[in-house]
């Protein structure tokens, strides 16, 4: 009787908790090409190119959606001052014409491709309530299910958990670690705007524009950890 319902909660809870992992098979970006990369590179260089200023170009990924758009991480050294700005931007390759920022709103399938969906958008608060609510569940589920299997027969995780000589449990290896492209910080500084947070407009008439890339903010979540400032040790 009571095996039956563990089982019956094991596949309760693993019903729950494998739709958290769908969203991350739509993130399908690739590495470029030696052409791609090169042609990039030369890009982020040339648009921050200044006395004294130094380019590393860090990570580059090409969407599988449309080649012609590619996010790349990047940082900024400033030689006389010491100053390092770490800065991610989105590119876009015309036909027939090299890379640049783009002066147009990227493809909503380019970014959820590319992994740069804006964060303030409603369908990804709705999206991350929703997981939370699914975690929440999963979790009542599954300590439901350590209760019914808690018969005593097998010791408790304190019981086995290695002590240091003074009988206290010996400390947990850190299984996190600072963000190293962002130290910390949780956000790098819009690439497309620059932290300038206006845009011209195109028509000249009219006046400037906020940056549709950050939302007039001048910073944008850091990529590599998600705007978390943590990443797996």
């Amino acid at each position: 009787m009571i095996s039956s319902g563990r089982s019956a909660l094991f596949l309760l809870a693993l019903a729950v908790v494998l739709p958290l992992f769908i969203p991350a098979a739509a993130h399908s970006d690739r590495d470029p090409t030696k052409s791609e990369r090169a042609g990039v590179a030369r890009a982020v260089r040339h648009r921050n190119a200044g006395p004294g200023v130094k380019v590393i170009v860090s990570d580059i990924r090409i969407s599988t959606v449309d080649p012609h758009w590619a996010t790349v991480a990047y940082s900024i050294h400033f030689q006389r001052s010491g100053v390092r700005q770490n800065v991610e931007s989105i590119y876009h390759r015309a036909n027939g014409q090299g890379w640049n920022v783009p002066v147009r709103q990227v493809p909503t399938p380019v970014e959820d491709d590319l992994g740069w969906s804006d964060s303030n958008s409603l369908d990804k608060v709705v999206r991350i309530g929703t997981f939370v609510v699914l975690g929440i569940a999963a979790l009542a589920i599954l300590s439901a299910l350590a209760r019914l299997g808690g018969d005593g027969s097998s010791p408790s995780s304190e019981s086995t958990r290695p002590a240091t000589p003074q009988g206290n449990p010996a400390p947990q290896p850190a299984r996190e670690r600072t963000c190293p492209r962002c130290n910390g910080a949780r956000v790098v500084q819009c690439g497309t705007c620059r932290g300038g947070i206006m845009l011209p407009n195109p028509n000249p008439l009219l006046s400037d524009i906020p940056c549709w890339d950050c939302s007039g903010r001048g910073k944008k979540d850091c990529l590599n950890c998600h705007g978390t400032g943590k990443v797996p040790a």
